[in-house]
């Protein structure tokens, strides 16, 4: 059985990372696993198993890459075709008839297409023109899809509205996050944090971790900071990522004097590592359809609370009994936000969302078997 996981690049990101973790959790079943790519070269890359193939089209838009994938599906012959992110969806399924008849297109999707393309959308930053004609793709493109894969029940409806899909073509199967891996990853790093202070024994660590951009609204951590600084003194905040809202986050931080409390950390091969040592994870988005980050949150055992965004979070945190952890607001940075996780918490939460128990849906819906010892090592070694 071959698989080709198509995404159109590998920085750092959340579609990004889903489509590296289902890669690389296919290929250790023995199934034959290619990850193709128009561009490799982002943060990712040394994220990608050495037994998954990896092929990069070095081509940093998704149209100009499609020649080269087209050729590569004629020459494989890959049994399913597996594509992420929006875009990148709606470009193969409607070119879907110059594939052979016998691959199986089957599309996850990473966006809230409701936010995207409503008039009410949130994410300001996607441009109106762009907005036309991939709300063009997308109704040309998913009717074509053999089937499409959500993150949350609640972004069905979007799936269905704009992309003309019948709900019995739709699924929904979270994201995979290997919780192993993250262990691993925080046990066998150092606290990243500044030494604590015998000055402010009170003080309190915060990170909120993703892309600087405007829908993750981190201005929102950074203004409502002063009110923690009020009841913890020396109090600090990591802001772990990259992006094009660094340069206005700086500056709200100095307009706020708050230089000696917040930290840009910059893009963090291990952002986990801060999670694992921080006193509370914040999510702040405008929106989310299912957030990764926030179960690696989880993960690490880092207690966290999340606004009260549109989305996904209230189904994930209804379904691990954490739905207490999502406030309406951040000033109030109450002594019940620091409390710990339970270990029951995090076991329940790593039972809908570590990559094993993931990719096993991923198998059923793709109607492959798991193949037993034997057929996995021979897999590797195709």
């Amino acid at each position: 059985m071959r698989v080709f996981c198509c995404v159109a690049n590998l920085d750092v990101g959340g579609a990004e990372r889903v489509i590296c973790n289902l890669a690389n959790a296919l290929s250790t079943v023995g199934v034959n696993t290619t990850l193709v790519t128009g561009d490799a070269s982002g943060g990712l890359k040394d994220e990608v198993s050495p037994s998954v193939r990896l092929v990069d089209f070095r081509s940093s838009r998704a149209l100009s890459a499609f020649p080269k994938m087209l050729l590569e599906v004629w020459r494989w012959r890959p049994d399913v075709i597996l594509t992420v992110g929006t875009h990148v969806n709606a470009l193969v399924g409607a070119a879907r008839c110059l594939f052979p008849r016998s691959v199986r297109v089957v599309a996850r999707e990473t966006s809230l297409l409701d936010a995207v393309f409503s008039k009410e959308g949130r994410d300001s930053s996607f441009p109106a023109s762009k907005q036309f004609f991939l709300k063009l793709l997308v109704r040309i493109g998913y009717p074509q899809l053999d089937n499409v894969i959500c993150e949350s029940n609640g972004s069905k409806s979007g799936i269905v509205k704009y992309g003309r899909v019948a709900p019995t073509r739709i699924s929904t199967i979270y994201n995979p996050v290997s919780f192993d891996t993250i262990r691993h990853r925080v046990d066998s790093s150092e606290d990243p944090f500044p030494r604590r202070s015998k000055e402010f024994p009170d003080a309190r660590r915060i990170v909120v971790v993703g892309r600087l951009a405007k829908v993750k609204a981190f201005n929102r951590v950074v203004a409502a900071f002063p009110k923690l600084l009020e009841k913890a003194p020396g109090s600090q905040l990591a802001i772990v990522g990259d992006g094009a809202e660094r340069g206005p986050l700086t500056t709200l931080v100095r307009e706020l004097q708050l230089d000696e409390h917040v930290q840009f950390v910059g893009f963090d091969s291990n952002p986990w590592r801060w999670m694992a040592h921080a006193d509370l994870f914040v999510l702040s988005s405008e929106y989310e359809n299912m957030p990764n980050v926030l179960v690696e949150a989880i993960a690490c055992g880092c207690p966290f609370v999340s606004l009260r965004i549109p989305g996904g979070v209230e189904e994930l945190l209804t379904k691990v009994s954490l739905q207490e952890r999502i406030v309406d607001h951040l000033e109030e940075w109450s002594d019940e936000w620091f409390k710990p996780l339970s270990t029951k918490s995090v076991e329940i939460t790593r039972q809908f969302f570590d990559a094993p128990n993931v990719v096993r849906q991923y198998l059923a819906l793709m109607g492959i078997a798991i193949p037993d010892s034997g057929e996995a090592k021979r897999g590797e070694g195709q």
